[in-house]
């Protein structure tokens, strides 16, 4: 089963600028896939996995409409303890950062705007975590 990261923002110009970047950086060994709510991830994840491709990471930014991205976490990590997620988040509180590290069991969380070398460097790492 191939490899995912899932990406998921409602920004669109930040969703496409992440699917690039990992793009590039894994090539075609991993699946890079996008969404943009947290609705939307939840069907990726279920047509990803008929397809035989398996989201080991998730991406996600916090501030979304609707669901924000720490109850998307929870959520995903109830349905899917597995999937590694990441958290990015442009706000600059670092313990409200560490208190969603902890309630959430993150593997990181990473300031917005992030670089693509840190990006892809945590990514790599999550992907190896994962089971």
């Amino acid at each position: 089963m191939k490899p995912c990261v899932l990406c998921v923002d409602d920004e669109a110009i930040l969703t496409l600028a992440l699917t690039r970047s990992l793009k590039s950086a894994f090539g075609t060994d991993v699946h890079v896939d996008a969404a943009s709510s947290a609705e939307e991830a939840f069907e990726a994840i279920s047509e990803l996995a008929a397809a035989d491709i398996a989201v080991k990471v998730v991406v996600c930014d916090l501030l979304m409409p609707v669901m924000r991205g720490d109850e998307f976490i929870a959520r995903l990590r109830e349905l899917h303890p597995a999937i590694k997620s990441i958290l990015l988040t442009g706000l600059p509180d670092d313990e409200e950062s560490a208190r969603l590290n902890r309630e959430l069991n993150l593997f990181a969380s990473l300031s917005k705007p992030v670089k693509t070398a840190q990006l892809v460097e945590i990514v790599g790492k999550a992907l190896a975590a994962a089971p």
